[in-house]
């Protein structure tokens, strides 16, 4: 549900020459001396808006203001190699147009339970509006380069505006797609079933990220608790093998971390690492990690350059209560309210039906297979390109989502794989007699059972 459109062009159309012109000195200063000027307009606020109108509201004008006539600025600014009088002309048309549309969305006053969300609005709306006056200045110096200085007032604009609408979104669906037939609904529907569910990010965690202070990791078959990482209040680290805390001597890794709030992207650096008893250093020390849940004492994190998904839940007993997420309001799109995600079939399953093997065949020579074992040990492989690896270890079921606990990892034919992942997690997404749709790192695909 994201949209990327300044992250996207990264402003690098921004530092093309205009025709004929040449760069200002001292623009800064000259920016900093004026800044004022249009924010000590003045923004007559609107009547308050009733709970019906302001989400219609709020989301057309600001949707205006950003897919509208920003997104078609800067798509048409980046097929443009010079500019002459006539796209002048056309650019200060579109910057009067956006600085309008930005402050009409300022102007909307919301009814008191929209309270909260129209502050983002708002928030994002004025860091637009820096952009927008260092554009401006640009224009008059007729030297794009100067506007780079307000990329980040753009990008967290941006971000602040995806953060408007998730909450918006909480209670009214808003059109997710192109043609207005998938919504958000639709697709939080379609997240629900491999667990994600964003909503409970954007409520439960504050700009500080203290949530996440505290002990993590999972709990075994056998009851026992596994403790996988530690994060500390004053921003430092631990992270351990599967089993191993607090030991660290053998797989241990130590350094800092911190939550991105507006991308909710939690970021560990590892300073210190040890494999096997051995100091190690890695490759890129830095993961980077989408926060697809967080609620009651547990959450789900993707590893942004692997895709690997980690289960996590609270193992030091220090859960914060979560918020409730409020209900959804009627459909308010011109679609009507049954749903358009139809699932194919049920995805409740027990481990019973889950005994065996189960293929995913391509044309080519490419395979992957995961068995199950009624013993409880299991595993799982692939091959493609004469690249292979093999996971085996032992399985369970956890509501419909498949775990598979690494004990041995190869790979290339046999050869022992370096820090395998500690379990792998395939979420059932639908079940019907001896085929099953699975999504394991970020892609569905169908398996079949071997007979």
């Amino acid at each position: 549900m994201k949209k990327k459109v300044l992250t996207t062009l990264a402003f690098a159309t921004l530092a093309m020459t205009l025709a004929g012109c040449q760069p200002a000195d001292s623009f800064r200063k000259g920016f900093e001396e004026g800044l004022g000027k249009t924010q000590e307009k003045q923004i007559v606020k609107s009547e308050p808006l009733s709970e019906k109108e302001y989400p219609k509201a709020i989301y057309e004008k600001s949707q205006a203001f950003y897919k509208t006539e920003l997104t078609e600025t800067l798509v048409k600014l980046s097929a443009t190699q010079t500019v002459d009088e006539d796209m002048m002309k056309w650019l200060y048309d579109k910057v009067d147009k956006m600085d309008a549309l930005s402050a009409e969305v300022i102007a909307i006053e919301p009814p008191e339970s929209y309270k909260d969300v129209d502050k983002v609005y708002e928030e994002s709306m004025k860091e637009f509006r820096i952009w927008l006056q260092g554009f401006r200045n640009a224009l008059d110096k007729r030297d794009f380069s100067l506007a780079k200085e307000f990329y980040e007032n753009s990008t967290k604009g941006e971000k602040l505006l995806n953060r408007a609408n998730g909450l918006l979104s909480m209670t009214y669906d808003l059109p997710a797609g192109t043609d207005g037939t998938i919504t958000t609904r639709d697709l939080k529907e379609l997240d629900s079933l491999a667990g994600i569910d964003r909503d409970s990010v954007l409520v439960n965690i504050t700009e500080e990220g203290e949530e996440f202070i505290g002990k993590w990791g999972f709990v075994d078959k056998d009851g026992k608790e596994n403790i996988s990482i530690v994060l500390h209040k004053d921003g430092s680290y631990e992270g351990y093998g599967n089993g191993e805390y607090p030991n660290k001597e053998q797989n241990y890794m130590e350094g800092t971390w911190s939550y991105d709030f507006l991308g909710h992207t939690l970021h560990i650096t590892n300073d210190t690492v040890y494999m096997d008893g051995h100091l190690k250093s890695l490759e890129n020390p830095v993961w980077k990690f989408d926060v697809q849940a967080f609620a009651d004492g547990k959450m789900m994190l993707m590893n942004l350059n692997s895709l690997q998904t980690f289960q996590y839940q609270k193992l030091d007993g220090v859960v914060k209560k979560t918020a409730s997420i409020p209900a959804k309001t009627p459909l308010n799109t011109k679609k009507d309210s049954k749903s358009t995600v139809k699932p194919t079939s049920s995805a409740s399953v027990n481990e019973s039906q889950l005994l065996g093997t189960w293929n995913l065949d391509a044309d080519n020579w490419d395979y992957e297979g995961l068995w199950l074992n009624e013993d409880g040990t299991g595993g799982f492989s692939w091959n493609t390109n004469n690249n292979e690896e093999t996971y085996r270890g032992t399985w369970e079921l956890n509501g419909n989502t498949v775990i598979v606990y690494v004990e041995e990892a190869t790979q290339d034919y046999g050869k022992a794989m370096k820090n395998p992942p500690k379990s792998l997690s395939f979420d059932v997404v639908s079940f019907e007699g001896k085929t099953m749709q699975l999504k394991h790192n970020g892609k569905v695909a169908k398996y079949e059972l071997y007979e």
